[in-house]
């Protein structure tokens, strides 16, 4: 996942974008983990994966009072 979009209130639409990434024209291999990190508030927006690991995937419950959780996996690059 490399952007996400939100419009509306929480009958609102939400996009994500999924792309490749490459480093010096290489392109790195992204392994999902299926590890969910901690629960946040949604009205705090903020979320920051543990040191050398990418956002995987993203849930949610109710409206913009509800918990949000992201999932996170890591990136290899040349092996």
């Amino acid at each position: 996942m490399i952007g996400r979009g939100h419009r509306g209130d929480e009958n609102g639409d939400t996009t994500f974008t999924c792309g490749r990434i490459y480093i010096d024209n290489v392109q790195v291999t992204v392994v999902k983990l299926d590890i969910w990190g901690t629960v946040t508030d949604e009205n705090r927006h903020e979320y920051q994966t543990p040191a050398n690991q990418v956002i995987t995937g993203i849930r949610h419950d109710g409206d913009e009072n509800g918990w949000t959780q992201y999932e996170y996996g890591w990136i290899s690059y040349t092996g």
